[in-house]
């Protein structure tokens, strides 16, 4: 775990300071914190970028990877398939069958809440926890990051992860709770698969 720690420092170092200091928020700060604050703090720029950019978490990002590394290294994809299978689906499980009860923002404030939403973007609100966008979104990232050595590309795809997380709070689809576990989960999930297929990948 050390050996992995140092070499993939560029990805998980920022990822286990962000867990911490996120745990540190969530504790500290009610549950809605994190969307309100973003409710309240607007912008244009902000808007046209998180309404396209939260694609990178969805399940069709995830498969036109697959694909091309398919094309790339055969075993690479069976990694990456692997990797969303268990991102996607386990958090789709842990939302639908153990956590079905937890409302998405809009649904849990109603009309309590001015919101300034984010025009053209459908609105849910049910399965919140935790943000499937946001597991496989930690997932593929951390994959890619993986693909290299060079550590500056690892926080790049570090940076990536954090703003599809980030995305979903935005656009008041989710808690900061929500994205928090959801990142865990992709980014162990994917490292469990990966330490069990390391001979597939670029360089170990």
């Amino acid at each position: 775990m050390w050996h992995t720690l140092q070499k993939e420092y560029g990805f998980l170092a920022p990822s286990l300071l962000l867990f911490l200091l996120g745990g540190m928020v969530l504790w500290s700060f009610d549950h809605g914190f994190g969307v309100l604050w973003f409710n309240a703090h607007r912008s244009y720029a902000a808007h046209v970028f998180f309404k396209y950019f939260t694609y990178v978490g969805d399940g069709w990002f995830y498969v036109a990877l697959i694909i091309l590394l398919g094309i790339w290294r055969p075993k690479l994809a069976l990694t990456a398939l692997l990797c969303f299978l268990a991102a996607g689906l386990g958090a789709q499980f842990f939302k639908k069958v153990i956590f079905y009860e937890y409302l998405r923002p809009t649904a849990y404030f109603g009309d309590t809440v001015t919101w300034n939403l984010v025009e053209g973007v459908k609105m849910h609100t049910r399965f919140s926890f935790p943000s499937g966008h946001t597991a496989t979104a930690s997932s593929a990232f951390y994959l890619l990051s993986r693909l290299s050595s060079q550590q500056a590309w690892k926080f790049l795809c570090f940076l990536m992860a954090l703003l599809a997380g980030l995305s979903r709070v935005y656009l008041a689809q989710h808690f900061l709770i929500d994205i928090y576990f959801g990142a865990l989960w992709g980014l162990v999930s994917c490292a469990l698969i990966i330490s069990l297929r390391k001979t597939s990948l670029p360089y170990n």
